[in-house]
């Protein structure tokens, strides 16, 4: 069974710090995408982690742009954003790409220099792939309560059975 390329990312790793962000700049990468909840913190938490912001702030003393695109409702969004002095759009009905491409003009760059950064197949990595943008999946940080999260998490088990996930950066 061949699967969809669409519901596969570019790469698969641990967490956002296993990502080697110096060679993915160098490849052309100037705005990176990260979705919130379960990516850059568990589900409820209002603060950024303390190594979120550290990550952020070398991301931009190094000249790229960084954004957040999240599914959640707008005062949870805001909050977090703010708190980061960072653009974030909320209710972005992911897995559509339409607010990906509003980030990227916003941004003034285009597909190739443009990388999504998020925890789920059917929302993050589906929205980058329809976008024409890379895609870097995560483990979730925390397993969800809800049934229906439990389903797409197997579901993208099933997905990413024969993919190796890197852990070194």
């Amino acid at each position: 069974m061949t699967q969809n390329k669409r519901l596969l990312p570019d790469i698969y790793v641990k967490d956002i710090f296993c990502i080697d962000y110096q060679k993915l700049i160098s490849e052309g990468i100037k705005l990176f995408i990260f979705d919130i909840d379960n990516t850059l913190k568990p589900y409820g938490e209002k603060k950024p982690p303390e190594k979120v912001i550290k990550l952020f702030d070398q991301l931009r003393n190094q000249n790229v742009e960084v954004s957040l695109l999240s599914n959640g409702r707008k005062k949870r969004v805001k909050e977090f954003a703010e708190q980061l002095d960072m653009v974030a759009l909320h209710m972005s009905l992911k897995p559509l790409p339409i607010y990906l491409t509003h980030l990227m003009k916003k941004h003034g760059v285009g597909r190739q220099d443009t990388c999504m950064i998020g925890d789920q197949i059917f929302t993050d990595v589906l929205a980058g792939k329809l976008a024409g943008i890379k895609t870097i999946l995560v483990e979730p940080i925390e397993d969800t309560k809800k049934v229906s999260g439990k389903v797409k998490r197997w579901l993208e088990k099933k997905i990413l059975k024969n993919i190796k996930l890197k852990e070194e950066v």
